[in-house]
C-alpha cells in the first residue's frame, strides 16, 4: 500500500504561447522514486519520459528558476503545493546534436567519449531553449578510479580513471548498484576477467569510498547505513557541484563455487544490505511519560524493535529484538532503527499492536512472519520509528520558508531534546565513551541563544564526573588523551510536519527553525562527536 502525500498541479510552461497549456492533477505518493513521477508526469501530459526529462518552477516564478522535480517536495510544503500550479519545461536524455557542456546517459553518465558506446559527453539540449538555466542543480561530476591487487587477471589499461556524472535527484544509496554496472560494462572488454567471473570460480567484490575532504567522508561509508536521501544533499550550494567529486573503487577477487547465470551476478557491491525489514513490537516499559513540570520536554520512549534474521547454525529464522531512542516530533516518530540497542534483560518491556499477549519469542516470531507474508516488505506495529536524514544544504538559501523570527517574540524559552551521536574512530580512543543517557539531554534554552551556546550546554553536561545512572564517560573527552582532538557538529530538525530532514547549524538564533505558525517551542537536535581534523 502506498502512501499519498498530496496532489499536485502540472502543466508544460506556455510562457512564450498564445495557447495556454492544460492542466493535469496528479498523485505524489512517498514511495516513488523522482524517475518514476518524471516519466508519469510526462505521460499524462502527453509527453515521453523516456526521452526527455522535466525541470519545474512554480507559476508565478520566471523561468529561469527551474529545479528538478526530485526537489519538490523538499522546497514546499504539502499544502502549499496543493494550491500551486507547476509548469514544466523539458529537456533531451539523450541528445545527439553537438551542444554546450555535459552529459546524459544511464545508469552512469560518463563525462568522455571514449568508450566503445560513444556515450555523450554535453549538456541537455533543450527542445524548447538552447540550453538548461545556468545555475540549475542537475548532474554531479565524480572521478572514479579503479583499485586491484597488482597481479589480479586483468587488463589495467582498461581500468584507468573516468570521470562520470550523476543526476542530483538520484539517491546517494543507489551510487554502488551503479558503479557495478558500470563495471560491469568495463569488464566485457576485459577478456581475461570475463572469463574467470564466467568461469564460476571467483566473484567480483567492489566497494566504492567517496573522498569528501571534510567531515561527509563518515556520512557516506558505504560499509553503514547511510542516511542521506539524494546526491543534491551532498552540497552545501550550487559552488560544490561544479566540484569533482574522487570515488576510489576497491575491487577484490574472491573464490566461489557458485556458477553465475551472467556477468552482472558476478559483481556485487560490497556494500552493507539496509533492506532488513523492522516491526514495532511494543515499547520498553521503563520510560515514563513526563510528569507536569515537564510538559515542555520533547515526548521520549524506547521502542521495542524486531526483525527477522537468518541463522545459519540452526538453519531457521529468529526474531532479534532491539532498543530504539524516539522522539515524538513533527507528527511522527524519529529514531535510527539501525542504531539500535540490546534490550536489557532485566527490564520489563509492553507488547502493543498485532503482539499484544503474545506468550512468548516463538509466538512473537510466528506473528512476525505472519505480517510478513501478508504484507512483504513493509513494517508493522503501532508507529514504527522513522529514521532521520541529513542534509548539506543550507537551511535558509534552499527553503522556501526560512522561518525568520515571528516565533521567537511569542516563545522566549525553547526546550530542545538532544541525541548524542559517536563517530569517533577506533583508533582515536575515544570510540567506546558512554553516552548520557537521551531522557538526561533535554535542555531549556533561550531563543536567541546560537549554536556555541549550546554546543556550551551540551560539553557541560559531557564534563559531569561522578557516578551516574546512565554511566556515562564522556568526561574522558576533556582528558588529555582526547582534549583537541574532536569537536561537535549540531543537526537541528526543523519544525515541520513529517519533517525528518536535519540541518548543520552553525550560526544565528535557535528559535529560526521554529515554525511560525505553531506556538510551541520544543526542538530535536542531534549533537555528532567528530574528529577535530575532519
Amino acid at each position: 500500500m502506498r502512501h499519498l502525500i498530496t496532489k499536485a498541479n502540472f502543466k508544460l510552461c506556455d510562457e512564450a504561447s498564445e495557447i495556454e497549456n492544460p492542466t493535469v492533477d496528479f498523485n505524489l505518493y512517498e514511495e516513488d522514486h523522482p524517475t518514476d513521477i518524471e516519466i508519469d508526469v510526462l505521460a499524462s501530459l502527453g509527453a515521453n519520459g523516456s526521452t526527455h526529462f522535466p525541470l519545474f518552477h512554480e507559476v508565478r516564478e520566471p523561468c529561469i528558476m527551474q529545479r528538478p522535480v526530485g526537489d519538490l517536495l523538499y522546497i514546499w510544503h504539502t499544502e502549499k503545493i496543493e494550491g500551486s500550479v507547476f509548469c514544466l519545461h523539458l529537456y533531451e536524455r539523450f541528445p545527439e546534436e553537438s551542444g554546450s557542456e555535459a552529459v546524459v546517459n544511464s545508469p552512469l553518465r560518463p563525462a568522455t567519449s571514449e568508450s566503445a558506446s560513444n556515450e555523450s559527453s554535453r549538456l541537455f539540449v533543450s527542445d524548447r531553449s538552447p540550453s538548461p538555466p545556468p545555475l540549475m542543480r542537475s548532474l554531479v561530476k565524480f572521478r572514479l578510479t579503479f583499485g586491484f591487487k597488482r597481479n589480479a587477471p586483468v587488463n589495467h589499461d582498461l581500468w584507468k580513471s573516468r570521470e562520470v556524472l550523476i543526476p542530483v535527484t538520484d539517491t546517494v544509496a543507489s551510487i554502488p548498484l551503479q558503479i557495478s554496472r558500470l563495471v560491469e560494462q568495463i569488464a566485457l572488454d576485459d577478456i581475461s576477467l570475463t572469463a574467470t567471473l564466467l568461469g564460476g570460480s571467483h566473484q567480483l567484490f567492489l566497494r566504492p569510498t567517496l573522498q569528501f575532504p571534510d567531515e561527509r567522508r563518515f556520512y557516506t561509508d558505504f560499509t553503514r547505513t547511510v542516511r542521506i536521501d539524494i546526491v543534491d544533499d551532498l552540497y552545501p550550494s550550487n559552488i560544490g557541484l561544479t566540484d569533482v567529486t574522487p570515488i576510489q573503487v576497491k575491487i577484490k577477487l574472491r573464490p566461489t563455487l557458485e556458477q553465475p547465470d551472467d556477468l552482472a551476478e558476478a559483481i556485487i557491491p560490497d556494500v552493507k544490505d539496509n533492506t532488513d525489514t523492522f516491526h514495532r513490537i511494543g515499547t520498553l516499559a521503563t520510560i515514563t511519560s513526563p510528569s507536569p513540570g515537564q510538559r515542555r520536554r520533547l515526548p521520549f520512549t524506547r521502542a521495542l524493535i524486531g526483525r527477522l534474521e537468518h541463522d545459519g547454525e540452526i538453519d531457521e529464522e529468529v526474531l532479534k529484538l532491539s532498543a530504539v531512542d524516539s522522539w515524538a516530533i513533527n507528527g511522527l516518530l524519529i529514531g535510527e532503527t539501525y542504531a539500535h540497542q540490546e534490550p536489557r534483560a532485566e527490564k520489563g518491556f509492553v507488547l502493543t499492536g498485532p503482539y499484544h499477549g503474545a506468550a512468548g519469542v516463538e509466538e512473537l516470531t510466528a506473528r512476525v512472519q505472519r505480517h510478513r507474508e501478508d504484507s512483504p516488505g513493509e513494517g508493522s506495529g503501532c508507529e514504527l520509528p522513522v529514521a532521520p536524514m541529513y542534509c548539506w544544504r543550507g537551511f535558509d538559501e534552499d527553503w522556501r520558508y526560512s522561518f525568520e523570527n515571528p516565533a521567537a517574540r511569542a516563545v522566549a524559552h525553547l526546550a530542545i531534546a538532544v541525541r548524542c551521536v559517536n563517530m569517533l574512530p577506533k583508533h582515536s580512543g575515544g570510540s567506546n565513551i558512554v553516552l548520557p543517557a537521551p531522557e538526561n539531554l533535554q535542555f531549556e534554552v533561550n531563543a536567541d541563544d546560537t549554536a556555541e551556546t549550546i554546543k556550551e550546554v551540551i560539553e557541560e553536561e559531557f564534563r559531569e564526573e561522578g557516578e551516574h545512572e546512565d554511566e556515562r564517560t564522556t568526561n574522558r573527552l576533556f582528558q588529555p588523551a582526547l582534549s583537541g582532538k574532536w569537536r561537535l557538529l549540531l543537526w537541528v530538525l526543523p519544525q515541520m510536519d513529517n519533517q525528518t530532514t536535519l540541518f548543520q547549524y552553525h550560526s544565528g538564533s535557535i528559535s529560526r527553525f521554529l515554525d511560525p505558525s505553531k506556538n510551541d517551542g520544543r526542538l530535536y537536535l542531534e549533537a555528532h562527536i567528530l574528529p577535530s581534523s575532519s
